[in-house]
């Protein structure tokens, strides 16, 4: 069997509400070479019954004991064929039926990483926050511009990288980030398209486990920039998602074109 182009990984746990509506805003897709490696984490809820009973002859179902999502993600790097990672997770929606197609096109097979923007949207179906990326120029000091779930990734520098570090159980993906910039010099390409929809309300944006992420962050910038410069470079990233929740000009665009998207996948 020839492996697929993409290999996209989809982490669960307890999300039967939302798991359906992402398995498929993937299964719509108008580009087939991808496989769908969907990992749930022992969920009590019917959340893994719903994806063994879902029909796609793309999807790897597995069910692993886990941590948190950055474990999950780990189990998951196991199970990877294709030349490219993409990570969606539950309640996440790949942002039209032309996605893969638009990002295959484009592709530069030779790439590290491919950096796309990503829209929030709240669980009353309305866009939150717009994250556009319009830094060119990126580097260990400003690569917290980029949202991870929207980078798309070779595999090559995957299996470099190795896994999340499991210390952190909120913020294992800024740290993942910014050691891919420190260890490797990485030749990306950055696009003005949309990868996905991301629902509010996962690890890194629910309120409860805010101070969490802050303390996490901060350790994390402390080991890779030292006590003289990490306040200072963790405070253009938060001052960066401020800035995100003033994209208000373009929101009703992004709402118009969710609520298509809804109703394609529901």
């Amino acid at each position: 069997m020839i492996d697929p182009f993409f290999s996209i990984i989809t982490v669960t746990k307890n999300c039967q509400d939302t798991i359906t509506q992402t398995l498929n805003s993937v299964k719509i897709q108008s580009f087939k070479d991808y496989e769908h490696i969907v990992i749930d984490g022992f969920s009590n809820d019917k959340t893994f019954k719903i994806i063994q009973n879902y029909k796609s002859d793309k999807i790897i179902k597995k069910q692993i004991k886990d941590h948190s999502c950055f474990e999950g993600l780990n189990n998951a790097h196991k199970y990877i064929n294709g030349k490219f990672v993409i990570l969606l997770h539950s309640g996440d929606l790949l942002y039209s039926s032309e996605t893969l197609e638009k990002i295959k096109k484009n592709i530069d097979e030779k790439v590290d990483l491919l950096i796309y923007n990503c829209v929030f949207y709240n669980k009353e179906k309305k866009i939150k926050r717009i994250w556009l990326i319009n830094e060119k120029n990126l580097n260990l000091k400003n690569c917290f511009l980029i949202p991870h779930t929207a980078t798309i990734m070779n595999t090559k520098v995957l299996n470099e990288i190795g896994n999340y570090n499991l210390n952190f159980k909120i913020a294992s993906d800024t740290e993942y980030i910014l050691r891919i910039f420190k260890n490797k010099k990485i030749d990306y390409i950055i696009s003005n398209e949309f990868l996905c929809f991301m629902r509010l309300g996962g690890l890194s944006t629910n309120f409860r486990f805010m101070m969490k992420k802050i303390i996490e962050d901060l350790k994390i910038y402390l080991t890779f920039f030292g006590k003289k410069k990490f306040i200072l470079i963790y405070l253009k990233k938060i001052f960066t998602k401020i800035k995100q929740l003033g994209n208000i000009g373009s929101r009703e665009i992004h709402n118009k074109l969710l609520l298509v998207l809804l109703k394609k996948i529901n």
